[in-house]
């Protein structure tokens, strides 16, 4: 008797285990259907949370690439505009002294042409202080100070800033304007000894400067280029990191987030399971009891 006693007292320990488990489970799979998620805290699935942390990681980096891309694209974006407009006053000039050397012009002419390359230094140089926001386009990292004063000596620095736009990925956003506008020549200085020729009617000396007058559009347009190559590298990786966003949100949800129907489906399985073992507890205890009167 005492052998049969034994085995049921066995048999009622392995019951309450398994429907304690059952029970278990059950609370498990109720937090899965009301949150939607497989994994709720690390004991869920501890050896996937060193993957989940990652990615984690790894979109929220992404999602700070994004936005310094969406950033740097204003700033470049601007930038690239300023210089457009910088190379089609200084084709402009281009245009004035080539007319103008010519010995056919009379010293009226020279004047008044004069009177227009003063008006394009001047352009030029509002230009060459243009800001977005509080930032100083071409005063390198002393973007918080203009870049040339009123005679046109450069101001700023020839540190150039950079934002980061992906995994070690660097984009330009501020440029050293002494070397966009006064690299191999000094444009504004070509623009003032340009005006000073024409207005003392001297072709010859106009001629002269030609050379310069290229050269000062020539280092325009190259940075105009430069600076578009910047924002298609920009372009590029904020579409690489919208991508890589998506891809790592998809591979996270597929480690955490719960089928809604299969969670329900697992549920009231597991609901059934726990409610058939409490009745098998429950009968054998019965019948435990009933043995002992």
């Amino acid at each position: 008797m005492s052998v049969v006693r034994s085995s049921q007292s066995y048999l009622f320990d392995l019951v309450r285990s398994e429907s304690s488990s059952l029970g278990m489970e059950v609370n498990k799979l109720k937090q899965q259907a009301i949150t939607g998620r497989k994994i709720n805290k690390p004991s869920d699935a501890p050896a996937s949370m060193g993957k989940i942390v990652r990615l984690r990681e790894e979109g929220a980096n992404q999602e700070v690439y994004k936005d310094n891309a969406t950033w740097a694209q204003s700033i470049i974006g601007t930038a690239d505009t300023l210089l457009g407009d910088a190379s089609g006053l200084l084709k402009r000039v281009q245009e004035i002294a080539v007319a103008m050397s010519n010995d056919t012009y009379s010293a009226e002419d020279r004047a008044a042409a004069a009177l227009e390359i003063d008006a394009i230094r001047n352009d030029l140089l509002r230009l060459s202080n243009s800001e977005l926001g509080d930032r100083y386009l071409f005063a390198g990292s002393s973007f918080d100070v203009p870049a040339f004063d009123s005679t046109g000596t450069y101001v700023g620095d020839s540190d150039e800033p950079e934002i980061l736009i992906g995994d070690d990925n660097w984009v330009q956003a501020g440029w050293d304007g002494s070397a966009v506008f006064q690299g191999n020549v000094d444009s504004f200085q070509v623009l003032s000894d340009l005006s000073v020729v024409l207005n003392a009617n001297q072709p010859a000396n106009v001629r002269l400067l030609l050379g310069d007058v290229n050269t000062a559009l020539e280092q325009a347009i190259a940075a105009h280029q430069d600076v578009g190559w910047a924002y298609a590298k920009t372009d590029d990786a904020l579409v690489l990191a919208e991508h890589l966003e998506v891809d790592l949100t998809q591979h996270l949800s597929s480690l955490v987030d719960a089928d809604p129907a299969e969670a329900y489906l697992r549920l009231e399985e597991a609901q059934m399971a726990y409610s058939a073992a409490l009745q098998v507890a429950a009968g054998g205890m019965s019948m435990g009891l009933f043995e002992h009167i």
